[in-house]
């Protein structure tokens, strides 16, 4: 597959997204895939990030698949991230052997990627030019074989704006080649005069899907893979944040820059009114202090583990206690973390290893008073003394 580079609209879409680190593609649902960018099972952000760059460049550069992998998977091996290896699953709470880099999984992010990159730019440029163009016709793509409902909506003209376009603007599964393509009030007449179009909406109903993470049940329109109904250019990506909360982000920590400045606060929110599996809390970095028996570097928030005081005005303590802070304890699965702040105050941090993940089980930021009064200050105090 070749492509030229894809048009500006499409590059900024893709540039405005988050970065979410998951374990399954289940863990991104639908929608939620055009405000993030997400790679199944790589769980640590420096893999992310370097996955996203070759995508990015692929995208901006008009790259082959070809060349995406030359420059890809070279860089996935020397990272770790290539073949079956154990992975700690943070949903199920269990070790599996999993599928890492692969040649099919690269074509999957390469395609993937392209085709809904396209498609937002797309709808950019369908909705700027509406007025000229107000209809849109679905075409089929140059699949070998088409599925059986895409054959069926082949050849239907609606409005740019019917709702029908919301859920059934392709790609609508993996691999799906169909596209749309802008239509005048002339040709559309043209169409009609030649008996080639159909301009009722197709409604083949819905049916129940199970995703079997969130044990969530979703009706998905018939003939659209789960997790396919929606328009990717209509969908998002979200707003980011002024400059100068991503410029204090960047400071913290750089690699977590793009999901600090997302809407953080209310995603964390959410999950604390209704704890279900865990939360990625934050980034053990490779300069932080070393906790060993680790297979992840992302830390974090179980459902049944303790919260104290963790909340989304002080989830901005987190990064930089972990990053900063002296490993106080690292036994039997207890860690303690204290980080010194100017003027004699602390943020303390405690967390525990289980099944190679590290949950973080409480958080206090300690005032220049209680951190001589606490006794696991006065334990790091004691210690730079010794």
């Amino acid at each position: 597959m070749t492509s030229g580079p894809v048009s500006r609209e499409a590059l900024d879409w893709f540039r405005a997204k988050a970065y979410k680190i998951s374990f399954d593609y289940h863990d991104v649902w639908q929608a939620e895939h055009a405000s993030v960018f997400t790679v199944a099972k790589a769980m640590r952000l420096d893999i992310l990030e370097g996955i996203r760059a070759q995508v990015d460049k692929a995208l901006a550069e008009g790259q082959s698949f070809a060349e995406f992998r030359g420059e890809l998977q070279p860089l996935l091996e020397r990272m770790g991230w290539w073949g079956r290896q154990e992975l700690f699953d943070p949903v199920e709470g269990v070790i599996q052997e999993v599928q890492l880099g692969s040649p099919r999984r690269l074509s999957t992010i390469y395609t993937i990627n392209l085709r809904t990159a396209h498609a937002a730019g797309q709808w950019q440029r369908i909705q700027r030019t509406k007025a000229t163009h107000p209809y849109l016709l679905y075409e089929l793509g140059a699949s070998r074989e088409h599925r059986l409902d895409h054959l069926r909506w082949a050849g239907c003209l609606l409005p740019v704006d019917h709702p029908w376009w919301q859920t059934h603007f392709p790609p609508n599964g993996w691999a799906c080649k169909c596209h749309v393509r802008a239509v005048s009030e002339l040709e559309a007449e043209r169409l009609r005069a030649q008996g080639v179009v159909s301009e009722t909406a197709p409604d083949e109903g819905t049916e129940e899907y199970l995703n079997p993470r969130t044990g969530e049940v979703v009706r998905i329109p018939k003939g659209i893979e789960p997790g396919w109904a929606y328009n990717p250019g209509a969908a998002g990506p979200m707003q980011p944040l002024p400059l100068s909360r991503r410029q204090k982000a960047d400071r913290r920590h750089p690699g977590l820059a793009r999901i600090t400045v997302r809407r953080m606060g209310e995603v964390l929110s959410d999950w604390l009114r209704s704890p279900r599996g865990v939360f990625p809390l934050a980034w053990l970095a490779d300069s932080a202090p070393a906790v060993g028996g680790l297979k992840s570097q992302v830390v974090v928030l179980g459902a049944t583990s303790g919260r104290a005081d963790l909340s989304p005005d002080n989830w901005a303590r987190v990064q930089p206690a972990l990053h900063e802070g002296v490993l106080l304890e690292n036994r039997k699965g207890r860690v303690t973390l204290v980080r010194p702040l100017p003027g004699g105050g602390a943020v303390v941090i405690k967390a525990r290893t289980l099944a190679g993940a590290l949950y973080m089980t409480s958080l206090r930021r300690l005032s220049a008073a209680a951190a001589a009064r606490d006794a696991d200050v006065q334990r790091l105090v004691e210690r730079g003394a010794g």
